[in-house]
Formats: structure tokens, sequence, C-alpha cells
């Protein structure tokens, strides 16, 4: 037998005797939904800056190609250039809605974050006043 299964159950032993990590637990509720909605934030903000960058880049290289008509001599260079030229801007377009379903993501959910916020800031106020008129 190995040293490995002889002290495998003795560590377990020790551990069951051990005091109960019960006093490490706190009563505080965990908020894994605002965590994962600000986690959501931070990538929806980061894709909408990506292709923010994208639609920069190709349309840039748009300009580019419709700057090379002016230099070509025949017109099946011109047409090739502005052929390239029209993919570049319809990629950049393709890129801006991408960046505004991002840029909607982003303020869904930063309002879902306020409305549990306002939520939580009325219970709190519900409960710390209890001096409130009946009607």
């Amino acid at each position: 037998m190995t040293d490995l299964y002889k002290t495998l159950p003795n560590t377990y032993r020790t551990m069951k005797l051990d005091e109960p990590l019960t006093e490490y637990i706190t009563n505080e509720p965990l908020n894994e939904v605002r965590l994962i909605r600000g986690g959501s934030v931070l990538v929806l903000a980061a894709k909408a800056r990506e292709y923010g960058n994208k639609v920069s880049q190709s349309s840039k290289r748009g300009k580019d190609e419709l700057n090379k008509i002016q230099k070509a001599e025949n017109i099946e260079k011109k047409l090739d250039a502005l052929s390239g030229s029209l993919t570049h801007m319809f990629d950049a377009i393709m890129y801006s809605r991408l960046q505004i379903g991002s840029l909607t993501g982003i303020a869904l959910t930063t309002g879902l974050i306020s409305e549990r916020s306002n939520k939580e800031l009325s219970k709190l106020m519900g409960k710390g006043n209890t001096n409130r008129r009946r009607r």
C-alpha cells in the first residue's frame, strides 16, 4: 500500500474531528445575479469596443480602396477598386449593427441592475421608517 492510501483515511478522520466550518459561514445572501449582470456589462462593453474598432478599420480600408480609383488607369481596375471599397463599407455597416446590439445589451443590463437596486433601497427605506402615516 502506498503512502497516499495510508494518509488519505487519516486525513479524512482528522477533518471529521476538527471543528465545523459553520462559524466561517455568513448569513448574507449571495448576489450571483448581480455579479452575472455586472460581468455581462463588462463583456458587452468589450464587444462594443471591438466592433467599433472593426467599423473604423473597415471604413478606412474602404476609403483607401476609393482612393485607388483616381490612380487606376483602366476601367477594370477602377471597378475592382470600387467593388473592394463597397465590400469594406458593407462590412463596416455590419460591424456597426453588432456594436449597436452590444450597446443595447449594456443599456438593458444597466437598467436591470438599477431596477434591482431601486427595489432594495425601497425595502430598506420601508423597513427603516416605521412612523409612516396610514390613510
